[in-house]
């Protein structure tokens, strides 16, 4: 990416501003490396914000990590002027202060946007107000992809960004192992799978409510619950009390590899979070033909998922659609080869490049205007 030469001389530079390297953000934007040359920043480790959390991604050949030394930090400032064009990971960074100064004149601020959380929106409202008001005075032009599309829009025209142009968008993670197709419909076992923390924003009443719920069907199925938190030893005495075999705590899987592979034999993934900014396991769910059940509240869901077409979205009353599933193989194994369009349209390398049309002023049919 830091390489110049008479072939990259006449492609245009897209700087990125990343508080860490977010997995689900370079995934795609490394994409654009066929087509522009990329100058990446990123603010600080990924263990600051995600212990344990793809800290390979810490390690990527090009990219300039601030916290590293100085001399990372100021080549990727000074390359800042060779575009006019800067993406960053929310708008709440200070470090946007300090680059405002190294960017061209007429630079466009692209913010990828924080999720809109209706649980903590109406906290420091006045304080980022203020922080709104210094970046319009500081970037000319500031435009938003927005992770949770309408509920974003709104809350950033709260804050004072009425002139900006807003975008439909979320996380795209490379998932290189795609596999979809059909699932053996011979299967006398329905596997439904969760993962995620075991916490209450994540829905953990609801999978209590759900291992009820499947205990007393009489349907045949096996449950697999992958995760951590501070509800563990809660789940793992409920599922020794109810000895129920089919139900099984897998712990947490760590790796992108075990959760592939969960995933492949899973027919059903449930989601039940009260919010998720995005929730990447709805994408993964996806690539590997699992048909989801999600709440309304996961941003993922609300892009990826078409109710009664790939999956179901509920307010309440989840268990309704298990019922649906688990009382007709047929419905579901059609909902999991319906994943294949959406697969096909929202993939990272789709993504990316759809991404630089807008970048470049042009029109995308895909990311398209809230």
């Amino acid at each position: 990416m830091d390489t110049q030469n008479s072939s990259s001389n006449s492609r245009t530079t897209v700087s990125f501003l990343l508080p860490y390297a977010n997995p689900h953000v370079l995934d795609w934007v490394m994409k654009l490396n066929d087509s522009v040359l990329l100058n990446i920043g990123c603010v600080n480790p990924t263990l600051q914000y995600r212990p344990g959390y793809f800290s390979e991604y810490d390690e990527i050949e090009g990219i300039y990590y601030f916290y590293k030394g100085k001399e990372s930090k100021k080549r990727f400032f000074q390359r800042l002027k060779e575009g006019n064009v800067l993406v960053s990971l929310g708008i709440f960074e200070k470090e946007l202060l300090k680059v405002r100064r190294y960017c061209h004149k007429n630079v466009r601020l692209i913010v990828l946007s924080e999720p809109f959380n209706p649980i903590n929106s109406e906290r420091r409202n006045i304080l980022r107000r203020i922080w709104g008001s210094i970046i319009r005075l500081l970037y000319n032009r500031v435009d938003f992809f927005c992770i949770g599309g309408e509920d974003v829009k709104k809350y950033f025209q709260r804050l004072g960004f009425k002139k900006s142009r807003f975008y439909q968008f979320g996380y795209f993670p490379d998932l290189k192992f795609a596999s979809i197709a059909a699932k053996s419909e011979e299967n006398q076992e329905t596997i439904i799978s969760f993962v995620g923390q075991l916490i209450a924003r994540k829905g953990f009443d609801r999978l209590l409510k759900l291992i009820d719920y499947l205990t007393l069907s009489s349907y045949q199925y096996k449950l697999f619950i992958a995760g951590d938190g501070p509800n563990k030893e809660q789940l793992i005495q409920k599922i020794q009390h109810i000895s129920d075999p089919n139900i099984q705590y897998l712990g947490l899987i760590d790796n992108k590899k075990g959760v592939r592979e969960l995933l492949k034999k899973t027919d059903i993934v449930f989601v039940p979070s009260y919010f998720d900014g995005w929730g990447a396991i709805v994408n993964e769910a996806i690539s590997q033909s699992c048909a989801v059940i999600s709440s309304d509240q996961v941003y993922a869901s609300k892009l990826l998922i078409v109710s009664d077409f790939n999956g179901f979205i509920f307010s309440h009353n989840f268990e309704r659609y298990f019922e649906k599933y688990l009382s007709n193989r047929q419905l579901l194994n059609t909902h999991q080869l319906a994943n294949k369009p959406i697969y096909d349209k929202w993939n990272s390398k789709n993504v990316a490049l759809e991404s630089l049309k807008v970048f470049e002023g042009k029109s995308s049919s895909l990311i398209t205007e809230v």
